[in-house]
Parts: C-alpha cells; structure tokens; sequence
C-alpha cells in the first residue's frame, strides 16, 4: 500500500510561525505536534491533523480546569517543576488566549 503524503498548506505554517509556534514533522498518521512556551515557560504542545486542518484547529477544544487538574497530578505524583495553583490558573488562562489566537488567524487565511 503506498504511504499517503499529508502535508501542512503553507498559509498556514506562516500564521503558525509568525504566533511563535513551533511544527514537528508530520507523522505517518498526518498529524504534527505544534508547539510554544506558554506565557509561565511551559513546555506546551497540541497534536492536530493536518487533514482538514482548518476545521481540526477551529474545533480544538482546550479545558482550562482539567490543564490545571492534570498540572497538580503530576505535581503530586512527584512531578518537578510544577508551580503554585495561583500559577498554574493564570498559565492555562495564558495558553488558552494562545489557542484562541491560533484559531482566529488561520480562520482568517482558510
């Protein structure tokens, strides 16, 4: 069977490199993994496909509360690194403002 081609249109890795997101390669399943230091240093990623890439970002749904949740699990499972609640809130706030950003820019270009 031959291995499909996905690729990532270019107007869109414009707007994604211009917002300081950074794309791995695409995998044999077509997605690739962008990613950005959010506003308090954490290392944050999403997994997107780049089938129908405009409508998979437009429809990513990012949890504030369960971003915090899963920070304080890890925090307490040994997790180093893993700052104050108070933090944390204000960060998925900040990630969740880079999401929306992401989203606004690449519906302008689809």
């Amino acid at each position: 069977m031959k291995k499909k081609n996905f690729i990532l249109k270019n107007k869109y890795r414009i707007v994604i490199d211009k917002l300081g997101w950074n794309t791995s390669d695409i995998d044999d399943f077509g997605q690739v993994e962008l990613s950005k230091k959010s506003p308090y240093g954490e290392d944050f990623s999403i997994i997107i496909s780049v089938d129908n890439f405009e409508n998979k970002i437009a429809n990513y749904e990012f949890d504030p509360e369960d971003h915090v949740e899963e920070m304080i699990m890890a925090k307490q499972q040994g997790f180093k690194g893993v700052p104050s609640v108070f933090t944390l809130c204000e960060d998925a706030k900040g990630i969740e403002a880079m999401i929306e950003e992401l989203q606004e820019k690449i519906d302008l270009v689809k």
